[in-house]
């Protein structure tokens, strides 16, 4: 069973379409009402029961969501319910009475897997906190948002002390609409893709996005580091500050910027993902004691990257007038270029909602193996971004004419 409703709901990560969402809030209905046993049925009527209960769901659902069927849709519809599902919620006169299997068709599962070895990961905290207060202004929210689990209430409460710190990131836009035209716009304008197709009735699409363009005070020299028998092409900054952290064996790089923001790099000590990168940047940040000043070598990267947001799945929020809603899928699209002049970043957070981030001399730092990245403002106690970059991101940034309006014109530059 595992992977069923994935496979019945659609493997895009995004849109959500109203196909799609008919058969979420079928599955969540047989979820609720499973089938009684007939104990002397045979197997031909306790199909007929089940497709009679899938019809209901079907029917009921459907006008609830506005979303009408062709014949053809329909039947489709009802056998792929009796394929991938007849044996979770149909009784048998052997086995007695049988329930939904709810661990494995539980839409909003929270399981995440982390990187492995060899990929790269990001999470971007503040597009996240756009998307979700542009949700909330949106619907007029009463008390903001209610976690699904620990991990999310822990997620929100680092965000929610994060709030006071918006006003001195301007370069954070978010919006919200039932029309996806208007959201797509919004994201294309800004240099994103347009990720909504035609939103059903009774939910509403967010978007939260950033561009950052940082330059080293003065250019760096290109370097290049070798990992796993293997070199990379990299800068060497001499104008680095060095730190140490307790309970990180590397040392961290402080990257200076012509616009006062910091950023850090170090040795990552394991491969990390989500809401474990967050974690493990937080704590460093927070631990972190000058040691001093550095010359750091730090490899060039080129990521391109959009991923599912699964651990924000079920996250709920009450309109001014009572109408619940939950986040039902969220992606996060991030660019990252980094090189000897410096280093532009950019992301865009969207949600779906339906109804219901002491030495004495230079320290040197090299940067030779899977490192983490996070980006600091001062004021704002959240990181603005956080990565993990392995070895498939170590490259060049491709150039673009885009970087020559960013760093000056007839420069080398990021995209």
């Amino acid at each position: 069973m595992d992977g069923a409703v994935d496979q019945l709901i659609g493997e895009e990560m995004f849109p959500m379409n109203g196909i799609q969402l008919l058969r979420l809030q079928v599955i969540k209905r047989l979820q609720a009402e499973p089938l009684e046993d007939q104990e002397r049925a045979t197997s031909e009527h306790r199909k007929a029961l089940a497709i009679s209960r899938i019809e209901e769901a079907i029917a009921m659902e459907g006008a609830d969501l506005g979303v009408s069927l062709s014949k053809k849709e329909h039947q489709t519809f009802v056998q792929e319910f009796l394929h991938f599902f007849k044996a979770e919620f149909v009784a048998t006169a052997e086995t007695g009475p049988a329930e939904i299997e709810t661990e494995s068709l539980d839409p909003f599962s929270l399981t995440e897997e982390e990187s492995g070895a060899g990929k790269s990961a990001n999470i971007v905290p503040v597009t996240i906190l756009g998307m979700l207060v542009a949700a909330e202004d949106f619907v007029g929210a009463k008390d903001g948002w209610s976690p699904a689990n620990p991990a999310q209430a822990k997620f929100l409460s680092e965000l929610n002390a994060w709030r006071s710190g918006m006003s001195r990131l301007p370069e954070l836009k978010s919006m919200a609409s039932r029309n996806h035209i208007e959201l797509n716009a919004f994201l294309e304008t800004n240099g994103f893709h347009g990720v909504f197709e035609e939103l059903p009735v009774n939910t509403f699409g967010a978007a939260g996005l950033i561009t950052l363009l940082f330059e080293w005070p003065s250019p760096a020299k290109v370097a290049s580091v070798e990992y796993a028998n293997k070199s990379y092409p990299a800068f060497r900054s001499s104008t680095c500050g060095a730190y140490r952290c307790a309970s990180h064996p590397h040392p961290i790089a402080k990257l200076h910027t012509k616009s006062g923001d910091d950023i850090f790099a170090t040795i990552a000590s394991r491969p990390v993902a989500g809401l474990n990168l967050l974690d493990d940047v937080m704590k460093l940040d927070r631990d972190k004691a000058l040691a001093g000043s550095a010359v750091a070598t730090i490899p060039m990267v080129d990521m391109s990257s959009q991923d599912a947001l699964p651990w924000l799945r079920d996250l709920r929020v009450t309109a001014r007038d009572n109408t619940p809603y939950c986040l039902w899928k969220a992606i996060q699209e991030t660019r990252l270029g980094l090189d000897e002049f410096g280093m532009r970043f950019e992301s865009a957070s969207s949600g779906l909602l339906i109804r219901i981030g002491r030495i004495e001399k230079p320290l040197e730092i090299v940067i030779d193996k899977p490192f983490l990245l996070w980006t600091r403002r001062q004021g704002i106690s959240l990181p603005i971004m956080a990565c993990y970059l392995d070895v498939d991101t170590w490259r060049r940034p491709r150039r673009t004419t885009s970087m020559e309006r960013g760093f000056g014109k007839g420069r080398d530059l990021l995209s």
